[in-house]
């Protein structure tokens, strides 16, 4: 089970060999354990193959850079020949025991398939040999995150989380002989216990640091995270709990080390605005808790994932992920941004060193790192570089994290390597960057090992100098503004509706049959597993913990890209939907499915992960492979020119909601709306057109890539899978970029989703409420603008969408043996094409707009016919409204502005009839400067104009600030 060393001779190597200070040689490499070869990566290197009809994501899509702070190290790479075989495929979640003979012992997480996770055991010998030393559990579970600890008679102890009765649980087993003792399950009950920690302590007794979940106050529908610590007995049972972090919002990922005669417990606490590390101490004798000292103090940043160390002197060492995200949180999509959210994501591996209560952080040798600042990794992912500490013989502090490693395309085609570093008086040693120790992002084994250290997934262990510590040079941390970091709700955080401690309340009916609550979620996500933003996403965990704490979901789903996935990868992502459930956070599993031909749709499921349809396959199939009311799917994106979605091959039946507005790209309404995405130029695809097709969809907004955020709000009568899922079937959803706001419409009995008939002319009820002062209220009615509430009438170009500039023709125009041209000529506006996909009959070569320079020339050629629907030809215009044109028709030439066309068509004579020809920026009375003085909108009308036959209502409602909100449509068959 072995490997063999492969060292590089290059120059470089050897060069950072000596100043690592390494003994040579190196100690054998010992087994080097391998999770599946991942998707779009090839073992020899190249290009990954991209299927033509796949529809991922490209990086011209979507912008999302990434910054580290790196030194120019010559780095040495480790290299050896890696295991293969099916065990060394479904291994994970390492960790290293190093034993007092010399030993170190090795666990981790193996997957069977069709039966599940098992903690299996090898002992790895100092001559790199490996022995299988047994399985800790021999009933296959849902098992996260395992962790070893010796005990005072040199036993180990394995703790680790595993679902236990529909929660995440702690449970643990002790070593006995050459076997482990049966499991124990250490926590109870509805909430979860999870992520644990443990150390052995001087007093003889092994304690544990974990989080769980504490109910909500009296008054409050909201609980919150927080750490714990307790002793195991002999038995392994806990003793009692001390609570160590509990904040009012989210405690998260503790780490415990002894020193000194106390505990000392690191952590993760989110204060409203952004995640800091945090440690204090815990003395076991008397339960006494010290102050809280504030390790990162960093408003600017997120920092995140918590490793620490004692120190052989009294000193504790903490590394951690610095994320400074200047969008995190913003509904705008980033090219649209106006709240100075801009430029590149920074991303850190950071070190302090903690002595007497204060902070301190090794001084930088380079000039253009700060200090505390690890300066090796070329390149990082969101995900961070998950680092763990450890102390080696000589008392030196060593490091080892994952970097982000690119190939190929640089799409697809990336891995996460590990990377050692040392700490010594010269600063931070040339990274040691260990071959093929490839995974998915997740925190790296690091142990001391007699002399040296042992890190990695492959194991590594490395020979230090025996020589005395070299002592790094330090310098104090300075404490950064408390409240930095951009947030959306920014103050807000005192209203209850926002943090989720409380929610609105939506009579069901007339006759006070009960109330639903409005809950708030993201349907729309991706991790580090998507593979199709170019390694920059953060990893599934992160996404469950930002979406509970710095979006304050009630729900979520979080929808990789099944393409561009693996078995294991979708086993983890099914177990940890399951483990991040919670009374107050209800996770519910999905998947994309995305192909070219048949547009992008999310499938989200009531219960696991399964069945994960591939891409390859039809619409059609992919319904095949679903039942009705057992899936919700969910086209996205819809009128974008690369990913359009067929309205006419979905089917209603599973496809119960549509996504008009993403976080990350904007809104996809119809063509013109206020904050239309950039790309949104298919027209016929929009969410209007597939409402006018007679398509029945319920409306949401979700996020999709990146950091920003919108929601899908449900009215639903509990926070629970099977209410949350009831609400998503009967589409009783409406979509908003904002927390605060609330849009409920009704047409006679019905609520927006519902259907009705009615005989009589029928009521329209409309309640709205806002975070901010309302801009504007429109109901639509068959998309067209039926009743409207704004300041002022006036046309005021919105800055957020292009116009249109449009060519109507006489309906059903005659056809015409005459070929004629319409030119648009300037020098200060900017045309964009639209590609008609409206499927419209036609005979001979159709009409269309071409783009050369600054002219826009519309041509209809000879002998062709078309039905009505097909008499308008637009063109996207991005222009000031004093942008001058010159227009050439049939008729003539002649000059005109933007506002002149905006206020007054032009008509003009051309064969086959009267033609027009007008600027049309169908929101343009959106006037965010002038509100409605309220937060607070209802209104009731009477629809008597409405024709027998089949229609549809729905409301959209913008803040003062530009947030919107979207009610889903009532249908109505009036008789």
């Amino acid at each position: 089970m072995g490997g063999r060393i492969r060292h590089e001779s290059k120059r470089g190597a050897r060069r950072a060999k000596r100043r690592l200070g390494l003994a040579a040689p190196l100690l054998a490499c010992a087994l080097p354990l391998l999770v599946p070869w991942l998707p779009g990566q090839e073992r020899g290197g190249g290009r990954a193959r991209r299927d033509a009809d796949d529809g991922s994501e490209t990086p011209e899509t979507i912008d999302v850079r990434v910054r580290t702070r790196a030194a120019k190290f010559a780095r040495e790479v480790v290299r050896f020949e890696a295991q293969s075989g099916p065990e060394a495929q479904r291994r994970q979640s390492p960790f290293l025991l190093a034993r007092s003979d010399g030993r170190t012992t090795q666990g981790m997480v193996e997957w069977t398939p069709n039966e599940g996770d098992r903690i299996v055991l090898c002992d790895l010998a100092p001559d790199g040999s490996a022995a299988t030393r047994g399985v800790v559990s021999e009933v296959p579970g849902e098992i996260l995150r395992p962790v070893g600890v010796l005990d005072a008679q040199g036993r180990a102890c394995i703790f680790w989380t595993e679902l236990v009765d529909g929660a995440p649980q702690l449970r643990g087993a002790r070593e006995e002989g050459d076997r482990f003792s049966a499991p124990v399950t250490l926590t109870s009950g509805p909430l979860p216990s999870m992520n644990v920690e443990a150390v052995a302590h001087s007093d003889g007794r092994i304690y544990l640091a974990w989080e769980t979940e504490t109910p909500p106050a009296p008054g409050s529908a909201r609980g919150s995270r927080d750490v714990v610590v307790a002793a195991a007995g002999e038995d392994l049972r806990l003793g009692e709990r001390v609570l160590v972090g509990a904040g009012r919002f989210s405690d998260l990922d503790a780490g415990i080390a002894s020193s000194g005669g106390r505990l000392w417990i690191v952590w993760v606490g989110y204060g409203g605005r952004d995640y800091d590390v945090k440690l204090r101490a815990l003395d076991p004798a008397n339960g006494e808790l010290s102050e809280v000292i504030e390790v990162s103090a960093d408003g600017a940043s997120d920092d995140l994932r918590p490793a620490l160390a004692a120190g052989s002197n009294g000193e504790l060492w903490v590394a951690w992920d610095r994320i400074e995200n200047p969008n995190r949180g913003e509904s705008m999509p980033t090219m649209m941004s106006t709240s100075g959210g801009e430029g590149a994501i920074g991303i850190e591996v950071r070190v302090a060193c903690v002595r007497d209560g204060r902070v301190w952080l090794p001084r930088s040798t380079f000039r253009e790192i700060p200090d505390g600042v690890v300066p090796g990794a070329p390149l990082l992912s969101t995900g961070g570089g998950i680092p763990r500490l450890c102390i080696d013989a000589a008392g030196r502090l060593w490091i080892a994290y994952r970097r982000l490693e690119r190939s190929g395309d640089g799409q697809t085609h990336y891995t996460f390597p590990l990377l050692l570093q040392r700490l010594g008086a010269d600063g931070w040693s040339a990274p040691i960057e260990i071959e093929h120790n490839v995974t998915l992002p997740e925190q790296p084994a690091l142990a001391r090992a007699g002399d040296g250290v042992t890190a990695g997934l492959g194991v590594a262990p490395f020979r230090a100098d025996v020589t005395a510590p070299s002592e790094p040079r330090l310098v104090e941390r300075v404490a950064g503004p408390a409240a930095l970091h951009f947030h959306p709700f920014g103050d807000r955080l005192d209203d209850p509706i926002v943090t989720g401690e409380s929610h609105f309340e939506v009579p069901v009916g007339a006759t006070g049959a009960g109330s639903w609550r409005v809950y708030w979620g993201d349907l729309h996500r991706h991790s580090s597993v998507s593979r199709c933003m170019r390694g920059t996403e953060p990893t599934p965990s992160d996404r469950w913990e930002w979406g509970r704490d710095v979006h304050l979901l009630d729900f979520m789903a979080l929808t990789d890209h099944v393409r561009l996935s693996d078995s294991l990868a979708n086993r983890n992502l099914d177990k940890l939907c399951w483990l991040y459930q919670s009374p107050s956070f209800c996770t519910l599993a999905g998947f994309e499915w995305s192909t070219r031909k048949y547009g992008h749709h999310n499938v989200i499921l009531p219960g696991r992960l399964s069945p994960v349809v591939a891409t390859n396959i039809s619409l059609e199939a992919l319904y095949s492979r679903l039942r009705p009311g057992e899936c919700v799917t969910i086209p996205h994106h819809s009128a974008d020119v690369k990913f359009s979605n067929d309205f006419s091959k979905v089917d209603d039946r599973f496809t119960r909601l549509i996504e008009v507005y993403q976080a990350c790209r904007g809104s996809y309404e119809f063509d013109g709306c206020f904050k239309q995405a950039p790309r949104a130029k298919a027209v016929g695809r929009f969410a209007q057109d597939a409402l006018n097709d007679g398509h029945k969809f319920g409306i949401i907004a979700s996020t999709d890539h990146g950091f920003g955020q919108a929601y899908a709000c449900v009215l639903a009568k509990s926070l629970d899978r099977a209410a949350i899922f009831e609400a998503l079937v009967s589409r009783r959803t409406y979509g908003a970029t904002t927390k605060g706001m609330l849009v409920v419409l009704r047409v006679d009995d019905a609520i927006m989703g519902e259907q009705v008939t009615c005989t009589a002319p029928p009521r329209v009820q409309l309640q709205a409420a806002a975070g901010v002062e309302l801009a504007d209220v429109v109901v639509f009615r068959n998309g067209r603008i039926w009743r409207t509430a704004r300041r002022r009438d006036s046309a005021i170009h919105n800055p957020f969408a292009p116009a249109a500039l449009v060519v109507r023709l006489p309906l059903r125009p005659n056809r015409s043996r005459a070929e004629w041209t319409l030119e648009v000529s300037t020098a200060t506006a900017r045309f964009e094409p639209v590609e008609d996909r409206r499927g419209c009959a036609t005979i001979g070569e159709s009409p269309g707009w071409s783009l050369r320079g600054g002219t826009a020339t519309f041509r209809w050629p000879s002998g062709y016919s078309a039905d009505s629907e097909c008499a308008e030809y637009a063109l996207h215009l991005h222009a000031s409204e004093d942008a001058g044109f010159e227009l050439r028709t049939p008729a003539g030439t002649t000059a005109s502005t933007f506002a002149e066309l905006l206020q007054r068509p032009m008509k003009f004579e051309a064969p086959g009839g009267e033609c027009t020809l007008a600027i049309v920026p169908r929101d343009a009375a959106v006037d965010l400067e002038h509100g409605l003085g309220t937060r607070e909108f209802v209104a009731e009308w009477e629809d008597g104009q409405l024709q027998a036959g089949h229609a549809w209502y729905y409301a959209r409602v913008i803040q003062t600030d530009g947030e919107i909100a979207w009610s889903s449509p009532v249908f109505v068959h009036r008789r």
